[in-house]
């Protein structure tokens, strides 16, 4: 059998053991107890009246809300938690807890302070010893003095860093560099540099020209209110409310000491370039590959404000009633149209979870170059699948809240757009599995799985294993053997899809190989959370063989017949989980007080209907009353403090 069928899952008798063994293992609260505390604490900080949302401010108002969120999370970080400057740089991965949660309370608030503090600030400090000027702008931004900017991308070139067109020419007479962007297409197109709460100070990215040669592209050290820099706000993106900007530079002046390098590479007084490394995208990938830990944030991100989405999905279901033939309608719960969907969202959550907790325990505490060139690549692996995969579960939360999902009080429709931003953030998703494609086929830090014994490893996920090998050795074929009459550079170019698609096929193996193995682990010691585990992990990788039912579905070991019966033992084995969906989601420990929604609430349609009983103020949506109602230290709104009387909800009302 691909999936047992005498797997049984009973009701606990106490639902909340299970939902705290089961919380015990995916929030990784015994490999790494430090990181736990530190997630637990940013929850408990959430949860605080200071993070109350407010739906009439406008931009500029949500703008000061955002960067105020900052300066108090900053404040906490300073002196609760006590992240220096040495742990930022040597071991960021409490800092990755607390910024990566902040997607839970706003995508906003989560991209400042990514960009403050994994973007910039780390990367100032890494520069920082060997200038008095660097550690003293590390210094401001520590403190909370600075913001810090991340400055990449270029209106025509997107995220393409080794495309951008800013020039950073070096002045041996003066020095310094002379920064400008010489076309409208090398103007600056990234968010964060434009709301002067605080003095803003950038990472910024250019090419560095000195004695009239291009040596490549380096991140350089621009304080945002330098004679010659200008942005202009761009509006802001639907329920994100970030201060995106464009932003272009005409003659802007720094010291040679704003140029962030390592100690590998030098420029003298002199203007002469030194560098062990002859290639200029090598040069920028060791720039870029340090900002891992950014990738492994913006992974959390999407991981924990997709648990968000699942969570109010589920809960507003409790008291919804769906079309059934033959019944005028019945709950959702006992829909298996509805709540099937459902399942796999949460199959999927444990899943990218898990394989997110391998990576930072296999993550060396200590840095060094081995660990780097892990993160740059199993961060880059996780960020890009999980973008998409989040995307989708997403999608499928929103359909199943209905008409309440689209109303932004709920917050699902936030969390949308925030995944479509991470998908793209500093790279976007897809050009990191075009490079994964490209490093498997050649080779570039490949292990393929290994022959297990018998047992190790389940039938399905050795189908996977079988999937990938085949799929790369077939490509490795072909292209080895096109590149023999034609240009290499025409033949990569044709088989960018199935590049792409060798990556994404890796990434499913690796995911669904971390929910397997804890799953293993979790049966020989926890029999009932052991048993849980393990139906997630067959209707995960189960999910993922039938989606390729095609390619499957011509191997002699994986006839039709066969894929038909994985599918019904698939839905078996979801409608087993089914009536467990509230302990499954209880372990992701995200509750109201942190999203503050209408449809979060143990009773959603009974708590809206209150509002119809006293009438609706006017002008005021159904969703903005309710928060008024539940007030969570916002601000009245104008109506109710002058007294306005109600309006009644009749057909002739407003």
């Amino acid at each position: 059998m691909l999936i047992k069928s005498d797997t049984k899952v009973q009701a606990s008798a106490d639902s909340s053991d299970l939902g705290a063994d089961l919380a015990r293992i995916l929030l990784n609260k015994d490999r790494q107890p430090e990181l736990a505390r530190t997630e637990a604490w940013t929850k408990a900080l959430l949860r605080e009246p200071s993070f109350a949302q407010d739906e009439s401010l406008g931009p500029e108002a949500r703008f000061e809300r955002t960067y105020r969120w900052l300066d108090i999370i900053r404040e906490r970080i300073n002196k609760e938690l006590e992240i220096d400057a040495d742990e930022i740089v040597r071991d960021p991965r409490r800092l990755v807890c607390v910024t990566g949660l902040l997607s839970i309370l706003d995508g906003a608030a989560w991209a400042v302070a990514n960009i403050h503090y994994l973007l910039a600030l780390r990367t100032v400090l890494e520069a920082a010893d060997r200038s008095p000027a660097v550690k003293a702008v590390a210094d401001e931004m520590l403190k909370g003095r600075t913001v810090g900017c991340f400055v990449l991308g270029e209106l025509s070139t997107g995220t393409n860093a080794i495309a951008i067109e800013t020039e950073a020419r070096y002045e041996p007479q003066t020095r310094e560099f002379v920064l400008n962007t010489p076309t409208a297409g090398s103007l600056k197109w990234m968010p964060n540099s434009w709301f002067q709460r605080e003095r803003k100070v950038a990472v910024l990215f250019a090419r560095l020209v000195t004695k009239g040669e291009d040596e490549g592209v380096f991140p350089f050290l621009v304080p945002l209110d330098s004679p010659g820099v200008e942005a202009r706000w761009i509006g802001v993106e639907p329920t994100v409310n970030l201060d995106n900007s464009c932003t272009w530079l005409r003659d802007v002046r720094i010291p040679k000491d704003y140029l962030l390098v390592d100690s590998e590479i030098e420029l003298t007084d002199e203007g002469e370039f030194r560098c062990t490394e002859p290639s200029r995208r090598r040069r920028l990938l060791r720039s870029i590959d340090r900002l891992s830990f950014a990738r492994l944030s913006g992974s959390l991100t999407c991981i924990s404000a997709t648990q968000a989405v699942v969570f109010l999905a589920v809960n507003s279901a409790r008291e919804k009633r769906v079309f059934s033939p033959g019944s005028p309608g019945v709950s959702a719960r006992d829909c298996s149209n509805f709540y099937l969907p459902l399942v796999d969202a949460v199959a999927t959550m444990y899943a990218l979870r898990l394989r997110y907790n391998s990576i930072v325990n296999g993550c060396s505490p200590e840095p060094s170059e081995e660990r780097e060139q892990f993160m740059a690549r199993e961060a880059s692996i996780l960020k890009a699948f999980v973008s998409l995969s989040t995307f989708e579960v997403i999608g499928i939360c929103r359909q199943r809240t209905g008409s309440h999902g689209m109303f932004g009080a709920n917050r699902i429709l936030e969390n949308l757009i925030g995944n479509h931003a991470i998908f793209t953030a500093e790279g976007e998703s897809d050009v990191l599995l075009l490079k994964v494609g490209s490093d498997l086929v050649r080779g570039i830090d490949y292990k393929p799985p290994a022959r297990a014994r018998p047992g190790a490893r389940s039938r399905l996920l050795s189908w996977l294993c079988r999937r990938e090998l085949a799929v790369r050795r077939s490509l490795r074929i072909r292209m080895f053997l096109a590149q023999r009459r034609r240009p290499l550079a025409e033949v990569w170019k044709e088989n960018t899809d199935e590049l792409m698609r060798l990556g994404r096929i890796h990434a499913e193996r690796l995911v669904a190989e971390s929910l397997e193995s804890v799953a293993r682990e979790a049966q020989a010691r926890d029999g009932e959370a052991g048993g849980i585990l393990h139906l997630l992990s067959q209707i995960y990788t189960s999910g993922l063989v039938l989606r390729d039912g095609a390619w499957f579905g011509g191997r002699p070991w994986a006839s039709r017949r066969v894929l038909r019966g994985l599918a019904r033992a698939r839905l078996a084995s979801a409608q087993a989980l089914a009536p467990r969906l509230d302990e499954l989601v209880e372990a992701f420990e995200i509750d109201n007080a942190i999203m503050r929604a209408p449809i979060g609430e143990s009773k959603p349609l009974s708590e809206l209907s209150k509002l119809l009983d006293g009438g609706i103020p006017k002008g005021h949506s159904v969703m903005q009353s309710y928060h008024e109602s539940r007030h969570w230290g916002m601000r009245r709104c104008p109506a109710t403090e002058t007294g306005s009387e109600a309006v009644p909800v009749t057909p002739e009302g407003d």
